[in-house]
């Protein structure tokens, strides 16, 4: 296991060395920039945003908030600012009148925004959308935590209209 150590260090510098070099192979910067605006995966037809109606006003790009709201299976709603003016990506939840600044992290499907500020003193929230559906969950702030201990909060419907600003 010794004698591998140094050999994985230096294949992995001369790989990184590389990819400089390269014009052809794309910035480590761009694979998370081509996650930083996902939260509309999941429509149909959905290659430019037009497929999918209330997109046809915005464009993902350096400016973009995008406001959506959401009614939830409880009878309440969540209202969001998508803010994409980044490449990490945010949302604000509104929920009762109380705000919560998420972040953007890495999600296998749709979009996932988390904050260790939950609605509980000792958990945090994460909003997970995917297509015109979202669903809030606790946040366990235990990294041994088994994931069934997570609780769905909200599970929630994109309204038919959304509002850019």
């Amino acid at each position: 296991m010794k004698a591998l150590l140094p050999l994985l260090i230096t294949s992995t510098l001369f790989l990184s060395a590389c990819e400089r070099g390269n014009p052809d192979v794309p910035a480590a910067n761009e694979a998370v920039t081509s996650t930083a605006q996902p939260r509309h995966e999941g429509h149909e037809g959905h290659e430019g945003h037009e497929g999918h109606e209330g997109h046809q006003n915005h464009g993902h790009d350096s400016t973009d908030i995008t406001a959506v709201t959401y009614d939830c299976d409880n009878g309440e709603s969540i209202q969001v600012q998508y803010d994409n003016r980044t490449e990490a990506g945010a949302a604000i939840l509104t929920i009762n009148d109380k705000t919560y600044s998420l972040y953007q992290v890495i999600s296998a499907s749709g979009a996932r925004y988390a904050s260790e500020n939950g609605i509980q003193a000792d958990e945090g929230i994460q909003w997970l959308t995917k297509g015109k559906e979202g669903v809030l969950t606790n946040l366990i702030l235990d990294h041994t935590a088994p994931p069934e201990d997570t609780t769905v909060l909200f599970r929630c419907e994109e309204q038919s209209e959304e509002t850019p600003q």
